[in-house]
């Protein structure tokens, strides 16, 4: 016993020296989260997870291996509920993993569940006794709510069975439950006898009332992805045909016994208009009345649609009345699988449609009239980048001239029937099809055609690149053709399709038991001891669970904990670094040291921030090799510029393209460059980094930052003016060529010239983020209407300010978020109001403090309220006899943010009431604005949705009367949140007050927009700043990462294991 004691206060000691325990516990915490992301989709987890394959119920996972690591990470690890909300199993009762897993995951975390329902779970059941069946699967899920998994907090819910009667009972079970948090909803019933499919449903619904066939009494709000295989069509489309869920982005249907009617399916699509992709498979159905007449009347719009699959629809003038239902001009990966497609019109019928049914914006309703003109027409996806084909039951001509109108193609999967090889071959015929295919996947190609059409096209110039043949097929290639068609093309090699096992092996992981883990160099003691604690400490490790953690599994946690230590320096409000992640895990022991060192990604941020010599950046840059895209950061201020003038732009200007010179001469050429944000603290600095990026190669540049940041930012106009002045004539521009990749632009303190200097334009396009602060000059507002007609897809736009002249309107449908912040100039501000058409607008912040003449701002709240008529972005502001049928705008308007307004309180009022569709409003009053506020609590009520209310400078008796009239007139506000300066005015009379009428109230500190700290007394949780469409890593790193929650189990005994 002693011998064992002192052994182990051996090891506490060495583990007490190492770095290891240095690392935080948040950090280390979310280390963890991430390695159980990767542990359940290595990559992709919401993909991985649809995935039936990534599961299985005999493995050790993550969460189960780090806890018997040591005590420190046991306790880390027990304390992060999340770790534990992936609850799986394929038995009942339930099984200990599955319980042990709920108990660990607290009461309030989102569940993660897959079920595995098939032969292990009805194990000891007559095959045919669909009642027990049933009453196995209520069971078992009514044991996952009785041990605290309860319904409301199902997140993913994934079903897999081979029984119609269990997926049936599923869907009762949910079709009561609430599902609030619901976000993916997978119910696959894969059938054990495929042959008696139809029978056995027939006899489970003949004993059942017809109106409890309803797959939701009740939508879940946040259903996103609902995949459905082997459901029974009655339990999705009723009469009449009504929407059983809207706002979906991702539907997979696979319905059995009948196909969906086409109204049903028109409700279905016309609630979700938001689909991203779309599978309709109807592999199942076996019974199909063969003579459906073809729909004309109905047509639905799905711009945000990019994947459509049309699998086995059976009916050809079925197929054809969906194919003209939707309208989806950008679909860029198209499924058309025709096997077993049925009389009395031909399955080429469909193709043809497919190929000709599109003329511009117009889709035909139907199949075209005999004597139609069809000049002009072309296929109904004109986007189409990715096209496959299933089996073909028709002529090979047919499918060849459907190919030939998609003139976009870079890939084509194509299954060719035997009696339709010979159509592969039209693909090397001249007019070449598919100029730009290079991705070629085929299954059922003979040796010789396949051959023929690689040499073929690159005889006439249209080379494919890759080719890959199906696994069935390669073992009857010659040794022959696949040499000459290695050689000919990039890629060449052999796929499994989705019928055969594709499973990952172990050869790949590494066993690191016998590698010595300990680091004797960081103990501070004498040489004798050191040996000796190195040797106690090696016995000691190989015992230790950290050594069975993969070496692949640990370099993605090192990839994630760099990320995250990237993410929270974006969210600290300084600049100043101190060790990096990948510095502090290469110290904790030999082994972590190698894994790390050897992973390029993690050394691929560099940051200069103090003078030559560089050797920190030139470390990264040496273990970053040659390859890794880079992300820069120079903040050529303070330290870096030590020792110089700091009012000489020349010798600033000369040590910032010494250090840009030294990072290209390091192996951190211009073309790595991914990221690249400069803070400088004078013009000089800003000029110089231009200079060298002017011409430089930035083919991978998607992020530049130029700030602008001297010591005292009210010199920042005579710095800049001085600047320009010394630098004299030369040709100004940012860009001579604008990288092809750049998304996201932040420019402040730039001088104007570099971007809006004529004769030469704007140099930015196609950006999705643009930050402008531009400086001594304003731009004109005819540059400026260039800039923007060059960046379409803007979805985040910063301004400044500028002159005004008549201007074209701009389309930024893309814009999501729109910030107008002091333009100083009324007219200027209008006039871009005026000139920015972005009816998407979700979030608008509009701060006019300082505003000056020449007109009053409230033009401009006039305007913003009713500048949009019939959907018509206005030109000028309407008088209020031409005020009819006016509107904001901004008509789809969620957040609306206002800042402090100099004038009258009566045209902030009209404007607020406009927005009835906004659901947060943030404002900030001035002493004639009360007025205005008050209007929020008066009848008829303004904005019926709105439920969160923050504001600053708001008396609390007008509080209390907006909550309770609002409260008494059945618009009520939930979220209540005050400024911090405002608080203590609130006394504790009124807070009771406001406590009763609303579910959250609490303080904010900062800016409008910044986020709040919630005065934990009004409720347990924390006020939020998101809206209704939160995402959900914000809610669950909240839930992750708090404190108060984590439980110190450093005296829990060693024996509580899984």
């Amino acid at each position: 016993m002693n011998v064992s004691v002192e052994s182990r206060t051996d090891a506490e000691r060495h583990n007490s020296l190492q770095r290891i325990n240095r690392l935080p516990i948040e950090l280390l915490s979310r280390v963890f989260l991430a390695g159980d992301d990767l542990d359940y989709a290595p990559g992709l987890p919401e993909v991985a997870f649809l995935n039936e394959e990534m599961f299985d119920v005999t493995a050790f996972y993550f969460q189960e291996i780090v806890v018997q690591v040591c005590r420190h990470w046991r306790a880390v690890g027990l304390s992060v509920p999340k770790l534990w909300s992936h609850i799986s199993t394929d038995q009942y009762p339930l099984d200990p993993r599955a319980e042990l897993f709920l108990s660990r995951s607290g009461t309030t975390t989102p569940l993660y569940l897959s079920l595995y329902m098939t032969e292990d779970f009805t194990k000891g059941l007559e095959n045919d006794d669909s009642c027990s069946h049933a009453n196995r699967t209520h069971k078992l899920l009514a044991s996952i709510v009785e041990k605290g998994g309860i319904t409301s907090r199902w997140r993913y819910l994934k079903v897999w069975c081979d029984m119609p009667s269990v997926v049936i009972a599923v869907a009762d079970f949910i079709a009561k439950a609430p599902l609030e948090n619901l976000a993916v909803l997978l119910l696959d019933n894969n059938p054990r006898y495929p042959s008696r499919m139809y029978d056995c449903i027939l006899d489970t619904m003949l004993a059942r009332d017809e109106q409890d066939n309803i797959m939701f009494r009740s939508p879940p709000p946040k259903l996103q992805d609902l995949l459905l295989g082997g459901m029974p069509t009655q339990f999705f489309f009723n009469d009449p045909p009504t929407a059983l869920v809207s706002n979906l982005t991702r539907l997979e249907l696979g319905v059995t016994c009948t196909l969906p009617p086409v109204l049903g399916l028109y409700e279905l699509l016309s609630s979700n208009t938001k689909l991203e992709s779309l599978v309709l498979d109807m592999s199942l159905v076996d019974q199909v009345h063969l003579h459906i007449r073809p729909r004309s009347e109905v047509q639905v719009e799905l711009p945000s649609l990019r994947r459509f699959a049309l699998k086995e629809p059976k009916s050809a003038n079925w197929a054809i009345s969906v194919l003209a239902m939707i309208n989806a001009p950008g679909v860029e990966e198209f499924t058309l699988d025709l096997n077993h497609t049925m009389p009395p019109n031909p399955p080429g019928a469909v193709a043809r449609f497919v190929a000709i049914a599109r003329q511009g914006t117009q889709l035909l309703k139907g199949w075209p009239a005999s004597d139609m003109n069809m000049d002009g027409w072309g296929p109904i996806f004109p986007a189409l980048r990715h096209l496959i084909l299933g089996p073909f039951p028709d002529r090979g001509p047919i499918l060849s001239s459907t190919i030939r109108a998609f003139t976009n193609l870079t890939r084509l999967d194509w299954e060719l029937e035997e009696s339709c090889e010979q159509a592969i071959l039209d693909l090397a015929v001249a007019p070449l099809p598919c100029p730009q295919l290079e991705h070629l996947r085929v299954h059922g190609v003979p040796n010789d055609e396949l051959v023929l059409v690689v040499k073929g096209r690159a005889e006439r110039g249209a080379p494919l690149k890759t080719v890959e043949v199906n696994s069935r097929d390669w073992g009857m290639i010659t040794d022959e053709a696949k040499s000459y068609l290695e050689d000919a093309l990039e890629t060449f090699g052999e796929y499994i399709d989705e019928n055969e096992s594709d499973s990952d092996s172990d050869d790949d992981w590494t066993d690191t038991d016998d590698e010595d883990a300990s680091d004797g160099s960081t103990l501070d003691s004498s040489e004798g001891e050191i040996q000796q604690l190195g040797s106690q400490a090696a016995q000691h490790n190989k015992t230790l669970w950290i050594n069975r953690l993969p070496v692949e599994l640990l370099s993605r946690i090192f990839l994630t904990g760099d990320k995250l230590d990237e993410i929270d320096a974006l969210e600290s409000s300084s600049r100043e670094k101190q060790q990096e992640f990948q510095e502090i895990v290469a110290q904790v022991c030999h082994h972590w040291r190698t894994v790390v060192t050897s992973i390029p990604m993690l050394w691929s941020y560099i940051r200069i921030d103090v003078s030559y010599p560089y050797s920190r950046a030139e470390l990264f840059l040496a273990r970053s090799g040659n390859t890794i895209p880079l992300e820069l950061e120079l903040d050529m201020t303070g330290e870096f510029m030590k020792g110089l003038d700091k009012h000489d732009n020349h010798s600033h200007a000369a040590r910032t393209t010494e250090s840009l010179a030294f990072i290209v001469s390091k192996g951190g050429a211009t073309s790595r460059w991914a990221s690249l944000k400069v803070w400088g603290g004078l013009p000089g600095v800003l000029f110089a980094t231009i200079d060298f990026i002017t011409g430089a190669n930035l083919d991978n540049l998607h992020t530049l930052g130029l700030v602008n940041d001297p010591d005292d930012p009210g010199l920042l106009q005579d710095l800049v003016s001085k600047a320009l002045l010394e630098r004299g004539t030369p040709q100004l521009a940012l860009f001579h060529n604008p990288p092809p990749l750049l998304r996201h632009v932040e420019l402040f303190g730039i001088a104007s010239d570099f971007l809006f200097s004529n004769p030469t334009p704007p140099r930015l396009c196609n950006l999705s983020h643009l930050e402008l602060s531009t400086i001594p000059t304003l731009p004109r507002l005819e540059s400026l209407e260039e800039l923007l007609s060059n960046n379409l897809g803007l979805e985040s736009l910063v301004l400044d300010m500028g002159l005004v002249h008549d201007l074209k309107q701009v389309e930024l449908r893309s814009l999501r978020r729109f910030v107008l912040k002091e333009p100083m100039n009324t007219s200027w501000a209008l006039f871009v109001l005026m000139m920015i058409d972005a009816p998407g607008l979700e979030m608008f912040v509009l701060d006019l403090r300082d505003t000056v003449l020449p007109r009053l701002p409230g033009a401009i709240a006039t305007y913003a309220g009713i500048g949009r008529k019939n959907g018509q972005l206005l030109a000028r502001i309407l008088s209020e006899s031409e005020a009819n049928e006016l509107g904001p705008i901004y008509p789809v308007l969620k957040h609306l943010v206002i800042g402090a307004f100099p004038d009258d309180s009566d045209y902030i009022h009209h404007m607020v009431r406009q927005y009835s569709s906004i659901s947060r409003l943030d404002w900030e009053l001035r002493g004639s604005a009360g007025k205005a506020f008050r209007g929020l609590g008066k009848s008829p009520l303004p904005c019926p949705r709105l439920e969160h209310l923050r504001v600053r400078e708001v008396p609390s008796h007008e509080l209390v009367h907006v909550v309770q009239s609002r409260a008494a007139q059945g618009k009520p506000i939930k979220i209540l949140e005050v400024h911090s300066q405002d608080w203590g005015s609130i006394d504790e009379q009124m807070r009771n007050l406001l406590y009763a009428s609303l579910e959250r109230l609490g303080q904010y500190d900062g800016e409008s927009d910044t986020e709040s700290e919630t005065d934990t007394s009004s409720d347990s949780d924390t006020a939020s700043d998101s809206d209704d469409g939160s995402t959900e890593d914000s809610e669950e790193s909240a839930e992750g990462n708090e404190d108060d929650d984590w439980v110190d189990t450093d005296e829990e005994s060693d024996s509580d294991s899984q």
